[in-house]
């Protein structure tokens, strides 16, 4: 509305006196000043456009900035977070160091308790156990070995030994009784007692903690038997006097 009454007065002050001229005279002025409204409408057209394009960039431009805001700020808890979790991490492996210190000289200490055990019991199993030993020592003595690595196999080496103390196994052996080779059954108790019979029961014995077969009478025949059939589940479980070697604490 207010464009419209702003041309018709730019049309007035157009339009000379009535008969200064013909009406083609009067004509053109009016034509000259509609070109002029109608130029500068489109101008003002224009720059409204353009005034919409800025502003709807603007509008962008402000999205993209509270995204770019929205995430710096989560970029900043996130590092926030990391620094946390590495300052975390930097404390477990100051205490890990702390604790390796510690560890090595116990795990020196169990390991030759171990073998200590290991020479005073009862032998049986000895290729296995010294085996067993062997690999112990060479992750121990391993740098590519972490603590725990370290630690699990000692574990598992004392697991083994204890297992020992609870299990029973029999099977056929070869051994050498007053200098004579002697074919027949091995039977272990746990780490107690290792006994020896030969099929015929004629030969029977028992290991000594250091590692001779000591020859048994007639008289543990029966018991031996017994266990034996316990042993291979022929016999139900029951209590049976056995001839006992001393072993060392």
């Amino acid at each position: 509305m207010k464009q419209a009454i702003w041309l018709l007065l730019l049309l007035l002050a157009a339009v000379p006196a009535r008969g200064a001229d013909s009406p083609k005279g009067l004509l053109r002025p009016v034509e000259q000043a509609i070109g002029r409204g109608q130029a500068l409408q489109r101008q003002v057209e224009a720059e409204q456009a353009k005034i919409g394009r800025l502003r709807n960039e603007l509008q962008q431009q402000q999205l993209r900035l509270r995204w770019t805001r929205l995430q710096r700020d989560k970029h900043r808890t996130y590092l926030e977070n990391e620094r946390a979790e590495l300052a975390g991490l930097q404390q477990q492996r100051d205490q890990l160091q702390q604790l390796s210190l510690q560890l090595d000289p116990w795990l020196e200490e169990q390991y030759r308790a171990l073998q200590a055990h290991r020479q005073q019991d009862l032998i049986f199993l000895p290729r296995e156990r010294d085996l067993r030993l062997q690999r112990l020592r060479q992750s121990l003595d391993d740098p590519a070995a972490t603590a725990a690595d370290r630690l699990r196999r000692l574990l598992e080496a004392w697991l083994v030994e204890a297992g020992y103390g609870h299990s029973l196994e029999l099977r056929e052996a070869t051994i050498t009784l007053d200098s004579q080779p002697l074919a027949g059954d091995l039977l272990r108790i746990g780490r107690l007692l290792l006994l020896f019979r030969t099929p015929d029961g004629e030969h029977l014995a028992r290991r000594l903690p250091g590692g001779d077969w000591q020859p048994l009478g007639s008289e543990w025949a029966p018991a031996v038997e017994r266990a034996l059939e316990m042993a291979s589940r022929r016999r139900a479980q029951e209590l049976v006097s056995l001839p006992l070697a001393k072993v060392q604490p």
